[in-house]
């Protein structure tokens, strides 16, 4: 977890029990899981509390710590499984958001937020003749990796104009990065 600083000991104790309270309304939510509305909710409670407890630098902190965004990572696998995706085809797994799938690209890799993988995914290791990766082993293989659902979660949370060169890198690089010739 990120942890800032310019934060006091009690400001950060203050900031660590509203990251403790997102995992719990999370949990809470049992097995049908949360909305979006609740999500949206719990997010916005969260940064009010951190922006009180702790002002602009908690508010940092706690978006740096990434544990706010996991919220929404958890609503868009409730709602894969709502849908009919198997449990065991979405990773990271539901309620977990370590083991992300780390997906070579033309540029480069990159652990992808949610991923679903095909029923019959096949690994078939490949060492990556194009692209700055040149060189390196693909674990999981240009095939595989074309039929994967790659699913990336953004928030904006400070200025916009301070990070637009980074919001259309997302919108436009991560995409082409995955299907760039390999």
């Amino acid at each position: 977890m990120a942890k800032s600083k310019s934060l006091s000991k009690v400001q950060e104790r203050k900031i660590n029990k509203i990251k403790i309270a997102i995992g719990t309304k999370i949990a809470a939510a049992g097995i049908n899981g949360i909305t979006i509305n609740q999500a949206v909710e719990i997010f916005k409670d969260s940064i009010d509390q951190s922006i009180i407890a702790a002002g602009a630098k908690g508010k940092e902190g706690l978006i740096c710590s990434q544990v706010p965004i996991k919220i929404f990572h958890e609503v868009i696998k409730q709602e894969l499984i709502r849908n009919g995706v198997l449990r065991d085809l979405i990773f990271p797994s539901l309620g977990n958001s370590s083991n992300e799938v780390r997906l070579h690209g033309y540029f480069k890799d990159k652990d992808q937020d949610v991923c679903v993988l095909p029923n019959d995914a096949v690994r078939n290791p490949v060492r990556l003749t194009s692209g700055l990766s040149r060189g390196q082993m693909d674990p999981l293989g240009t095939l595989l990796t074309e039929q994967i659902l790659v699913i990336n979660i953004r928030s904006q949370m400070s200025s916009i104009a301070k990070n637009i060169d980074t919001m259309y890198e997302r919108i436009f690089a991560e995409p082409l990065n995955l299907t760039s010739v390999r």
